[in-house]
């Protein structure tokens, strides 16, 4: 019968004389055997690296591997969820501001209209005011011209009435 190793290796199936490091005994005799080949110190040293926990199996790998997966996808699920709160409070909020400004240009809009509607009374007012203005301005015009003819006939008449006179008056002398 060999020796019991203390030491697995991947080949070994369990039951076949390894000893575990997780064994505290088997760990105490590994260190005593090890001081005296290299001493204490050394023993020591190299004791610190051997795990002290059993290794981990296909079982435990599978099992953290499930876990891990099921938090990840509760995360992804949380943070879709999240995401998906967000997108409906920027959309009401996006639809609360349109509102907003829909309401405000409608508003702008009204005013505008009313300023508006004011200027082109004014504008028809001063347009009747101008067609008033033209319509004495012809007025005027034609009272003027009246009266330029009516002093220029009369200059005329009195002219040649001063023209007669002087040559009756040098016909008399």
């Amino acid at each position: 019968m060999p020796p019991s190793r203390i030491v697995a290796t991947a080949e070994d199936e369990p039951g076949e004389g390894v000893v575990p490091l997780t064994d505290p005994s088997a760990r105490a005799g590994l260190y005593s055997a090890l001081s005296g080949v290299i001493g204490t110190e050394h023993a020591g040293v190299l004791m610190s690296y051997l795990p002290s926990d059993e290794p981990a199996t296909q079982a435990d790998l599978a099992s953290t591997t499930s876990q891990m997966t099921a938090k990840i996808d509760q995360v992804r699920s949380d943070l879709t969820a999240q995401i998906d709160r967000v997108r409906s409070d920027l959309t009401g909020q996006i639809d609360l501001v349109r509102s907003d400004l829909t309401a405000q240009i409608d508003l702008v809009r009204s005013e505008l209209s009313g300023q508006i509607e004011t200027l082109t009374g004014r504008v028809d007012a001063l347009d009747h005011r101008m067609e008033r203005f033209e319509d004495k301005l012809d007025g005027f015009h034609e009272a003027l011209l009246t009266q330029g003819r009516t002093y220029m006939i009369s200059t005329l008449g009195s002219v040649i009435s001063v023209a007669g006179i002087v040559v009756a008056i040098t016909r008399l002398l």
